[in-house]
């Protein structure tokens, strides 16, 4: 059993993304950034969910991209520059593709490591663009997650 819990928000102002929701045939986990499906669970219905049935449903019309494994990546920890009390997350890696790369962050690459069959897809010149989500596919669902700028 996937923990949905994980890939949902944090923050305190994305309340409505704070817990798994299902919709339809599936259940969705998001932080806004990364979404993530499976076959529907019990989680329960939320109508202030963002509309994820069409975020999929555009991403998937663009096309079966080819499927390569997660990109090495390393996940650093530093000290928080604001309150020096907590620490914050970076580092980025970046996935070549046939025209253009494409720089996902570390963060959400450590979250998506541990699914079982983790692929990514890339397609071609759509990769250079941030405001399409990269696919990915692992056993058992599917997933968007958001490019960073190059």
């Amino acid at each position: 059993m996937i923990d949905l819990l994980k890939f949902c928000s944090r923050e305190g102002t994305r309340w409505n993304l704070r817990v798994p929701f299902s919709k339809g045939e599936y259940t969705y986990a998001t932080d806004g950034h990364l979404a993530i499906r499976v076959a529907r669970t019990d989680a329960p219905e939320n109508l202030n969910a963002p509309d994820c049935e069409r975020i999929f449903a555009t991403a998937i019309e663009r096309g079966d991209p080819p499927w390569i494994d997660l990109p090495p990546f390393q996940l650093h920890h530093n000290r928080c520059p604001d309150c020096d009390d907590g620490f914050i997350t970076s580092d980025s890696a970046i996935v070549k593709a046939e025209k253009g790369d494409v720089r996902l962050a570390s963060i959400y690459l450590n979250l998506l490591k541990d699914l079982p069959g983790i692929k990514i897809g890339v397609v071609g010149d759509e990769s250079t663009r941030t405001d399409k989500p990269i696919r990915f596919k692992f056993d058992g669902g599917e997933g968007l997650l958001m490019p960073m700028r190059m």
